[in-house]
């Protein structure tokens, strides 16, 4: 008989090592099953497919988004790249257990959409109770806004972030966001019970005053056109709140006046705080001042020393400010306008009465002279009188 080998693990033989390794092997798979079983168990909800365009043929991979909601409120909304959902090589699947409102019975509605030929599905019913459902997308022909484009963020102070966007006429935008640690899902911001009849902004824009500071954010949209009809989801937004930045003065219109103040102005730019900013010319503050929006300050102008004066725009709680060097111009000391006194004309030997008026933008009140001249018109004598 041959020598047997032993190994160094307590001297067991080399077929009696390759015995407890195949015990070890089946032992693992069986854990594996009992796992796999187990996650089926707890699963319970899943729902998944195939996608297909009306030709029949089977969209790549990258050119299929999709978004849930449940309950008929787009409150959450989850998307093809959320944790637990996607699509590859003609299928689709998501698990309702990821969604925070998920009771078996309840409604269900997905909007599928594929970017490269502009079709699109709606599949809308209620969550199932078994473990896995399947769903198969038809694509077809669909007449639904286009995903919102052109998204940009601005975080004006450690709370408040500005999104803007590229609007189309008509449409309106659902705004949702998520931190950027998730990959879950989003919830709606600019109406947090996700009423579908809330139609969402019908501006280029949304102020997010929620946002924590320090942290960062996904923000996404949806547009919603006159029709009611939900759009694909736009591409994800992500913004660093701890990334504050200046306010930007483009414009004030207009752009000078008297220099005893008192004017009203209009202040154009990018990134004033609504939640607080002040406007000072040649470091006097601007009186009525309001926030209008994220782009315009109105206010009326203080006294001044003729000549040009820096405008400069304070967000109050970054105490970050923006300066227009000699944006704004003081007038001095600057002639009456006599108010139009037009055609005037009466009988031959009787009076001519008539009222001047005349205006000052330095408010002082104008002196009225006159001066009287003769001249023949048309073979008759005139009487004319200067004012």
């Amino acid at each position: 008989m041959g020598k047997k080998c032993f190994d160094i693990y307590g001297g067991a033989t080399v077929p009696r090592r390759l015995e407890r390794f195949r015990m070890q092997k089946v032992l693992g798979w069986a854990a594996l099953l009992l796992l796999m079983h187990t996650s089926a168990v707890l699963a319970q909800g899943s729902i998944f497919g195939v996608v297909q365009n009306s030709n029949l043929t089977t969209p790549a991979n990258g050119e299929i988004s999709f978004y849930g909601f449940t309950d008929n409120t787009d409150d959450e909304i989850r998307l093809e790249s959320s944790i637990g959902a996607g699509y590859d090589a003609g299928n689709w699947f998501d698990d309702f257990q990821n969604f925070l409102s998920k009771t078996p019975g309840n409604p269900y509605t997905y909007r599928f959409y594929n970017t490269a030929n502009g079709e699109g599905a709606v599949l809308a019913k209620t969550i199932p109770n078994n473990s896995f459902q399947q769903e198969d997308i038809a694509l077809g022909a669909i007449t639904w806004p286009a995903a919102p484009g052109g998204m940009a963020g601005r975080v004006v102070s450690s709370t408040s972030v500005v999104l803007t966007w590229t609007r189309t006429a008509g449409q309106t935008y659902h705004v949702y966001r998520r931190p950027a640690t998730s990959q879950g899902s989003f919830f709606r911001i600019d109406n947090p019970a996700g009423l579908l009849t809330a139609a969402g902004v019908a501006d280029s824009f949304f102020v997010d005053n929620t946002a924590s500071g320090g942290g960062s954010f996904e923000y996404l949209l949806i547009a919603q056109n006159v029709s009611g009809n939900l759009g694909p989801h736009s591409a994800i937004l992500t913004v660093n709140t701890a990334s504050i930045a200046a306010p930007l003065i483009t414009s004030i219109s207009p752009n000078s006046g008297s220099s005893l103040g008192g004017t009203a102005v209009v202040i154009r730019g990018i990134g004033f705080d609504i939640n607080g900013a002040t406007a000072t010319i040649g470091g006097a503050g601007l009186t009525s001042v309001t926030v209008v929006s994220p782009f315009q300050i109105n206010g009326v102008t203080p006294g001044g020393t003729a000549g040009a004066a820096n405008l400069v725009v304070l967000n109050t709680v970054s105490a970050l400010s923006a300066t227009l060097t000699g944006g704004y111009t003081y007038l001095g000391n600057q002639a009456p306008i006599l108010a139009a006194i037009g055609p005037r004309s009466v009988n031959e030997g009787a009076n001519l009465n008539f009222g001047v008026s005349a205006t000052d933008a330095d408010g002082t009140t104008p002196v009225l002279t006159t001066a009287s001249h003769e001249c023949h018109l048309y073979g008759q004598w005139q009487r004319n009188r200067d004012v």
